[in-house]
């Protein structure tokens, strides 16, 4: 039987008060089905709101506890600095995996939002781990925060948040042994350093994937170490634009290091001054820009391309220190490019471009 006109609306009713009401429902429990916590430090204990950061993470240990592998159902801690700025993480080992940090809003302090320190002598179960809602994350430590296993270490970091670190230590040091790997994603307006200290060290044989997207900022020096790294800063379907990368840690590998626009790539490996003379290896070819290290001694030094005319490669030689001459040759040739310390700017970017005109001849165009 077909219902009639009035029958519709009411089953329609229905379904739309049956909807509510299961939103309704899956906002009590938190977001996405995750539960809330409030970091409230100088607050009052009530609810779900913890005055302290131990009384919080006790009550999460219970309602949330790790699996036999150290994972963790999904959980959201609200940080509220408005009484005491910054909120404080303390030192001790936490497993947050799968954990959301959000700031709420305290113009008064942060602009914007909520400023959270992580102490000296914390550590961190490698995991999944997310920071947005305009906060200031500072991590505090000589030593690193976070230690990849043989897994990885996921990193999402957006919404106008900014992540540094302000001692020696990185706030996640892919290493320990074994391969690690660490995947980390900048989203929109967030940012990744603060110019001078690492927050992710790589180290050899392990490896790290950088993601930015909208006007997302990626500090100089914000990833180090002699791992590899592989950057992108275009995904696909990502929205907005304006990211900066200034980051230009890259070393070398069998000879010059590597580093392009999109995608960067860095490579381990040496800088010019343990050797005379390098070649292009067969992967760095693929990306014809490069950030380079290291000293160009008295005896100077000669980088090989390969001899493929009309190929054009970029040289930022801003870290390295030019005491003797570089010289760029093609092979066995009569002509070669040159470059001393009295070819480049005093300050600022040190930029060369040399172009394999011919058969083994190579010409410096700027």
């Amino acid at each position: 039987m077909i219902p009639n006109k009035g029958e519709l609306e009411r089953q329609i009713l229905n379904l739309v008060s049956d909807v509510a009401q299961l939103r309704a429902a899956g906002n009590a429990v938190g977001v996405n089905n995750a539960d809330v916590f409030v970091f409230q430090p100088g607050g009052t204990t009530s609810g779900k709101t913890y005055a302290s950061w131990a009384a919080l993470y006790a009550a999460y240990n219970s309602a949330c506890p790790a699996s036999s592998n150290g994972t963790r159902p999904r959980a959201v801690i609200q940080v509220d600095d408005s009484f005491t700025s910054p909120a404080v993480i303390p030192a001790g080992a936490y497993n947050l995996d799968s954990v959301t940090f959000e700031g709420v809003s305290n113009p008064n302090t942060t602009p914007g939002g909520a400023a959270l320190n992580i102490a000296t002598g914390t550590t961190i179960v490698a995991g999944t781990l997310r920071f947005h809602g305009a906060m200031a994350v500072t991590y505090l430590g000589a030593a690193a925060c976070i230690t990849t296993g043989a897994g990885e270490c996921n990193l999402f970091i957006g919404e106008a948040t900014q992540l540094v670190c302000s001692g020696a230590g990185p706030f996640v040091l892919v290493n320990n042994g074994v391969t690690g790997f660490c995947f980390t994603q900048i989203g929109p307006g967030g940012t990744l350093g603060n110019g001078a200290n690492a927050v992710i060290n790589v180290s050899v044989g392990n490896g790290a994937n950088v993601l930015a997207y909208g006007h997302a900022l990626v500090a100089a020096n914000a990833v180090t170490g002699g791992g590899t790294v592989f950057w992108d800063t275009s995904p696909p379907g990502a929205q907005g634009g304006g990211v900066t990368v200034t980051q230009v840690n890259a070393v070398f590998t069998a000879g010059l290091k590597g580093a392009s626009a999109l995608p960067l790539f860095f490579a381990a490996g040496a800088p010019f001054s343990v050797a005379a003379s390098f070649a292009l290896s067969s992967a760095q070819q693929a990306f014809p820009s490069y950030a380079c290290t290291g000293v160009v001694g008295a005896g100077g030094v000669t980088l090989t391309l390969p001899n493929t005319p009309g190929a054009t490669y970029f040289f930022d030689l801003t870290a390295v220190t030019l005491t003797g001459t570089l010289t760029f040759s093609a092979g066995t040739g009569a002509q070669t490019a040159a470059v001393t310390a009295a070819n480049l700017s005093a300050t600022g970017q040190k930029g060369v471009i040399v172009q394999v005109s011919a058969s083994n001849n190579v010409v410096r165009l700027s």
